[in-house]
Formats: structure tokens, C-alpha cells, sequence
């Protein structure tokens, strides 16, 4: 993997690529995209891993990509934390101003769209999506304040908000008072509305009292997952507070979904400060 400053390739040098009528498939991997640059209208394919991009090449992008089957972006925490926000918030404009124009660019490819990973833990989403009408999406992975919205605000109901034709839906960062009774309201909703619904994974935020060695791992996890046949497994220490819960929602939620056959994995998330890019003089 290279850094973004280190990429060998540049956006520019990319751009008669991506203008190709019969290209289909694109990978990038530690790149800027930014609204002066071209956005590819022709894939069906796009991948977008540790890499920055903002809310006007995303709006142009999404607008322009009709046939889009397949939209990753995961930037794996591409921003440090620790670099003060002003220095970097240029880059992260698809907050306030561009949430709505991205929902509505959006919606532009809910007739074709099959996979979505939306990871990017660094922007803030104003408000929540809505992909209730994407009726070929399949699988869904996406940051939970984007779809419920903040913590400190009451989640709207989750059945209104996804396709009932989804199979694989993963939470990621989730905040437990938001997002556990949106997920037993959801496997309530199997049976009647969501029938395809495979798997369900739900990633916690990094917890505050957690530390890191010296490679950024995590030195205590909990995680346990629930198979369709009942089999419960878990890893690490049960330290967590979804697992320590004493409401019986914890319970409940592993009920659900053994009732309804569909596989649940509920899991502390790490922090990849490993890859962490220095965007300071962009």
C-alpha cells in the first residue's frame, strides 16, 4: 500500500483512463478526488479505499454514473484524529451544505445499484439517508449516524429507510442506545417485509476506556456472533457494554435472529491508525 503522498499514480494521469466509454471497473487506492477531477460516468464498478474525496466530486459523480452496480468507499480512517479538523476540513465537504445534494445524486442510481459501502468515519452526516427505494441493493455497509442519525437524537424508524430486498446490512461505529432497538425493530420487520435479509452485522464505537498497543490494535475486544442455528461465539473479553447489558435487549436481539435464520454478529471495532495519512499542506 502506498501513501497518498507516496501514490505513484496521480489522479490527473488517470484521466484518459477513466474517460474510456468501455471501461466498467475502477479500483482506486490512496487517492484524491476532489471536484476538478473528472469523474469516470461510464463504470459499473467503482472502489475507492484509503482515499479522500469530497461532496461535489460525489455529487458529480453519482449523477453522471447512471449504471453504477457497485459504489466501496472506505477511507479507513484516512484522517488522523490528531491533526486539528481546520487544517483538514476542506476536504471533508460533504457535510451541511452538501448532504442533501448527495442524497438527491444519490437517488439517482437506486435503480441499479447492488452493493454499498459507505465507511467514512472522518465526515459527519447532517442528517440521515434514505434507501428505501434502491430496489436492487443486495448488501449495505454504512456509518450508523447516516442512517439513524446522531446519538443524542431519537433514530427514526430503520424499516422506512432500507430496501426489502437487502441481504447483508452492516452497522459500523454504532452508538448501543441508538442502534439496538432499531436492529430489533428491524428483525422484527423479517418475516413481513424484509424476507431476504441474510446477515446482520453491528460494529460498536471504540469505546473511550479501551486502549491501543503499539500497532493500534485494540487491547481488549468482545465480540460474538449468532449463526442461524443458534450457535453462539465469543472472542475476547466480555467487557463490553452490549454485553454486560442488563435490559434483556441484548438477549432479545439474539432471539430475533435466530427466529428469523438470519446470522448476527455484534463486535467492538478497531481503530486503523496505521493507516493514517498526514493531509497538511494539500
Amino acid at each position: 500500500m502506498h501513501h497518498i503522498q507516496e501514490s505513484l499514480v496521480s489522479m490527473p494521469d488517470c484521466i484518459p483512463l477513466l474517460t474510456l466509454p468501455t471501461l466498467r471497473s475502477f479500483t482506486a487506492h490512496g487517492m484524491r478526488f476532489h471536484y476538478h477531477v473528472t469523474p469516470p460516468n461510464h463504470l459499473r464498478h467503482l472502489k475507492l479505499e484509503y482515499s479522500v474525496t469530497d461532496g461535489p466530486f460525489l455529487e458529480i459523480l453519482l449523477k453522471t454514473s447512471s449504471s453504477l452496480e457497485t459504489l466501496e468507499i472506505n477511507s479507513h480512517f484516512v484522517v488522523n484524529p490528531h491533526i486539528p479538523y481546520d487544517r483538514v476540513k476542506r476536504w471533508l465537504t460533504i457535510t451541511s451544505q452538501y448532504q442533501s445534494k448527495f442524497q438527491n445524486a444519490l437517488n439517482n442510481v437506486s435503480g441499479t445499484l447492488q452493493y454499498l459501502v459507505l465507511a467514512m468515519p472522518e465526515y459527519v452526516f447532517g442528517r440521515v439517508l434514505d434507501l428505501h427505494t434502491f430496489t436492487k441493493l443486495r448488501h449495505l455497509e454504512l456509518e450508523t449516524k447516516a442512517l439513524l442519525g446522531n446519538t443524542n437524537s431519537q433514530p427514526p424508524d430503520i424499516t422506512t429507510l432500507l430496501p426489502h430486498g437487502l441481504e447483508h446490512l452492516c452497522l459500523r461505529r454504532s452508538y448501543y442506545e441508538t442502534v439496538i432497538k432499531s436492529a430489533i425493530t428491524l428483525l422484527q420487520a423479517v418475516p413481513s417485509s424484509f424476507s431476504h435479509l441474510k446477515a446482520l452485522k453491528i460494529g460498536f464505537a471504540w469505546p473511550e476506556d479501551h486502549t491501543v498497543d503499539a500497532q493500534g490494535n485494540l487491547v481488549e475486544m468482545g465480540s460474538i456472533v449468532v449463526s442461524p442455528n443458534g450457535d453462539v461465539l465469543a472472542n475476547g473479553p466480555v467487557d463490553s457494554e452490549w454485553l454486560k447489558d442488563d435490559s434483556g435487549n441484548t438477549s432479545a436481539l439474539q432471539g430475533l435472529a435466530f427466529e428469523a435464520g438470519v446470522t448476527l454478529e455484534l463486535s467492538d471495532e478497531e481503530l486503523y491508525v496505521e493507516h493514517w495519512h498526514d493531509l497538511e499542506g494539500w
